[in-house]
Formats: structure tokens, C-alpha cells, sequence
């Protein structure tokens, strides 16, 4: 970590994303043998890791993976084309889902009712409508946005792309937590593939209206 910039927000954020850890350590005596990893779209739990690794090993997989990012990240030359909202997003995202999504795991296993199915689609449709809300703040660079060929070749398709998709991740969002508190979580993966399909067919087709038919691997 070197050349990485606001090393120490990088690193308050990897210890954050471990301190799960600690309630872990209050509750371990008290948790089974095996804890709930993962659960299905009607809230009952399909996969199950050991204690040692639901208490440690998530969170010590959260705090790594968030200085992974940081580290790829700190490599970008033009990172003050990025929204500040976004780039302060990426330094607290992982460690809130660890904040979040750990103990949650350690509540499931002592029969608490954390309601996973209806927490974590509201969590994702709160991160499609703030991420939505910047995405056309983000000027072109090589980490964050709408990375494709059209993008990444012509600004004008980015700065175009990035306004639509704007729009749609924030309807996207507000769809999804709506659903899910009606009682249709499927729904969710039908508004993330539009969100994500959408601008995608729009910047081929705006390319495509501009004559380039060639966008090559384009770079930034």
C-alpha cells in the first residue's frame, strides 16, 4: 500500500470490517458447530460454514478483500474524475456489510428472526438508488462507472450513458425495497438486470448512431 492515498480511511475500514470478530467472541460458547452462511429468497438458510469460520474467517475475508480494492484502486491516474460521494462509498461499503451481515449470521445461527430475506434486497436497493444518484458525477476513468468499450471510447457516450443509468438505478432501487416489502423479492433480480442491461444496449446503440462500429478496448 505504498502509493496508496488516505491509507489510513483504508485501514480504519479493514478494522472495522473486523470488529464482528469481537461479538463473535462474546457469543462463541453459545453458537452450534456448524452457523447459516448463506440463505434462500424465502429466508431459510441453505448453507452452513464451521463456527472457527463464520465467526473469523468472514470477516477476515471482508477486511482483505476491502484492502484488495483499495489497493487496485490507488493504481488509477485519474482518480479525481471520480464523484467524491462514490469514492467515499468504496472506503466504508465492505466494511458496513461486514458490520451488517456478520453479526446477522451470528443472530440467525440463536434462532433469532433477523429477517434476511427483507434485509438485504432493502440493502441493495438502498445501494442502486445512492450509487444512482452519482453515477452521472462520474467522469471517465479506469475503476469506477459504466466501464464498456462505448464508454470508455467516447465521452460523450459516458457522460449520456451515465445520466440514463442514473435514473434508472435510482427507479431500480426504489422498486426493488417496494417489492420486497410486498412481498415480491424476485422482483429485485429482474430491476438489477434492467439497470444493468439497459445502459449497456443504450451506449452500443448510441455508438452505433455516432458511426463508430469499431469501439475496440477503448481506455482511459
Amino acid at each position: 500500500m505504498k502509493n496508496m492515498k488516505n491509507k489510513p480511511v483504508v485501514l480504519l475500514g479493514a478494522a472495522v470490517c473486523l470488529l464482528p470478530c469481537l461479538f463473535g467472541l462474546i457469543l462463541y460458547k453459545d453458537l452450534p458447530d456448524r452457523l447459516p452462511i448463506h440463505w434462500n429468497m424465502a429466508g431459510e438458510a441453505d448453507n452452513f460454514a464451521p463456527k472457527p469460520f463464520a465467526v473469523f474467517g468472514l470477516p477476515v475475508f471482508l477486511a482483505l478483500f476491502h484492502l484488495i480494492c483499495h489497493i487496485g484502486a490507488s493504481v488509477n491516474k485519474r482518480r479525481e474524475n471520480y464523484s467524491k460521494a462514490l469514492d467515499a462509498m468504496t472506503y466504508w461499503f465492505i466494511p458496513a456489510l461486514s458490520l451488517i451481515l456478520c453479526p446477522m449470521t451470528l443472530l440467525a445461527s440463536k434462532g433469532v428472526d433477523v429477517r434476511i430475506e427483507v434485509i438485504v434486497p432493502c440493502l441493495i436497493g438502498l445501494m442502486l438508488v445512492f450509487i444512482g444518484n452519482y453515477l452521472p458525477k462520474c467522469k471517465p476513468n479506469s475503476t469506477m462507472g459504466i466501464r464498456i468499450p462505448w464508454t470508455l471510447k467516447n465521452e460523450e457516450n459516458w457522460n449520456k450513458t451515465h445520466r440514463l443509468a442514473g435514473k434508472l438505478w435510482i427507479v431500480g432501487g426504489i422498486v426493488s425495497i417496494i417489492c420486497t416489502f410486498c412481498g415480491f423479492p424476485l422482483l429485485l433480480f429482474a430491476a438489477v438486470a434492467v439497470v444493468v442491461a439497459v445502459p449497456v444496449i443504450y451506449s452500443f446503440a448510441l455508438s452505433r448512431s455516432q458511426g463508430d462500429t469499431n469501439p475496440g478496448t477503448g481506455g482511459t
